[in-house]
């Protein structure tokens, strides 16, 4: 999807988007018995919280206007905004960010205790998130979000109303030209041809190269440039991998002694 406007324009409509095409439905069971599994209070705060994200961010890409990534051979590529988040489903994570005697000589030690002693028990942690280098996320019962990047330590948390005012101070920064949800995602493996095959079988499962992202191992970070593909229509198998490989070759640096496979291939919701 195109995002258009302000900056903060461009987070709400990214955000309607990824509500709109959340990739997995609130299972209430499955997140009460993870609580329980790990020690920790599935408060009404945690559940509305959970309901309303489970899905919604993990998957989400946004991408600039502009390339924004300069390559080891100074060539300008187009990536990512390095944002993530995801909704906490291991046990072992929600006691680590809980329970201060779990995490006793840890270096996130001093942020479990801070959050016992500063919110109180009922203070739980639910998710991690952020530009670049993620926050731990806990929700407290009033609803409000108390966040600390752990390498910064307690003396740096911050509160905010909602998940809403996090996502707009961490992206506000970072003008997104466009979002899309990847829908399934392939690692590839094999030698060169073995993996142009399985590009060429995904993209034909898939619809086509029109809704594909493909990633080289030189800079995975990049989708490469398919309009080659998209632009002709019904290709044999034969012709697609031969663009597929021409594709490849213009994106080896002229460094390199062999072509640059593909490494990733993404089928997403644009």
């Amino acid at each position: 999807m195109q995002l258009t406007g302000t900056i903060q324009e461009r987070v709400d409509q990214a955000i309607a988007f990824a509500k709109a095409h959340r990739t997995e439905k609130y299972d209430h069971e499955k997140f009460v018995n993870l609580y329980k599994e790990a020690g920790v209070p599935y408060t009404e705060a945690a559940e509305k919280f959970c309901r309303e994200w489970c899905g919604v961010l993990e998957k989400v890409k946004l991408y600039p206007d502009s390339p924004n990534v300069v390559g080891d051979d100074g060539s300008e590529l187009l990536s990512d905004i390095d944002f993530s988040f995801r909704i906490l489903t291991d046990a072992d994570d929600l006691r680590y960010w809980y329970d201060p005697d779990y995490t006793e000589g840890d270096y996130c030690d001093d942020c479990a205790i801070w959050i016992r002693e500063n919110c109180g028990a009922e203070t739980v942690p639910v998710a991690s998130g952020g530009y670049y280098y993620p926050d731990k996320i806990w929700i407290s019962p009033d609803g409000k979000l108390v966040t600390i990047f752990p390498d910064d330590g307690p003396c740096h948390q911050h509160i905010y109303n909602n998940l809403d005012d996090f996502l707009h101070e961490h992206l506000d920064e970072h003008c997104a030209d466009k979002v899309e949800m990847v829908l399934v995602e392939k690692r590839i493996e094999g030698t060169l041809d073995e993996r142009i095959a399985t590009v060429i079988e995904f993209a034909k499962t898939h619809g086509g190269f029109r809704h594909c992202r493909l990633f080289a191992d030189f800079y995975n970070r990049a989708p490469l440039d398919l309009s080659k593909l998209t632009a002709e229509q019904n290709l044999s198998d034969e012709a697609a991998a031969a663009l597929v490989l021409e594709i490849l070759q213009d994106n080896t640096p002229d460094y390199w002694n062999e072509t640059t496979l593909p490494d990733i291939i993404q089928f997403v919701e644009e």
